[in-house]
């Protein structure tokens, strides 16, 4: 299930994350453990063993559903790229489950509104972002638009939103670490 980690590690995690904590936690950038495992699913790859990629993330998320939303993405992408349509709709509602990100759909949604969603055509969000950039309640705020998904009852976000949202989190643990970025 990839709503509860596997029996042996129910005794190490905490019941609740704190949000602070979970800045380092859901960034594969920030766990050396998923950047090595997405570099190395990208390694994988290179050398067209799709399936055993595929594997390499899927068991990373079964383990740690609530960690390294890129990963999610990514194996997302990969069974788009496979035309693994049952497994993609499978994980699609399993990333609405633990996030706050959109059930995606399987068809390529055209409709300019859709393919034209921003943080900037959502004001609420954009403003909160601007008054508390350079704060940490910043960082805490789109971190909770993320994980706060009301146990899947909300729609979520979009994945381009979703990815804008990650790139600010980048931002701000790079300037945290005093380091740059590429988006």
């Amino acid at each position: 299930s990839l709503e509860e980690p596997p029996d042996a590690l129910q005794n190490q995690m905490p019941d609740r994350v704190p949000y602070r904590w979970q800045a380092l936690l859901s960034r594969p950038s920030t766990i050396p453990q998923s950047r090595q495992l997405n570099d190395l699913a990208e390694i994988i790859l290179s050398v067209g063993k799709v399936q055993r990629a595929e594997e390499l993330l899927r068991r990373f998320i079964e383990t740690y559903p609530k960690l390294a939303l890129e990963l999610w993405i990514r194996l997302l992408e990969l069974y788009r790229e496979q035309d693994k349509q049952t497994e993609f709709e499978i994980l699609s509602m399993m990333l609405n489950r633990n996030f706050n990100v959109e059930c995606v759909p399987w068809e390529t949604v055209q409709s300019a509104e859709y393919m034209e969603m921003t943080l900037q055509l959502l004001p609420h969000i954009r403003d909160r972002v601007d008054s508390t950039w350079g704060h940490p309640e910043c960082l805490d705020y789109l971190l909770r638009l993320l994980l706060n998904n009301r146990n899947g009852e909300r729609h979520g976000f979009s994945l381009a939103v979703t990815k804008e949202i990650l790139i600010l989190i980048d931002l701000i643990a790079a300037e945290a670490d005093g380091r740059k970025v590429s988006a």
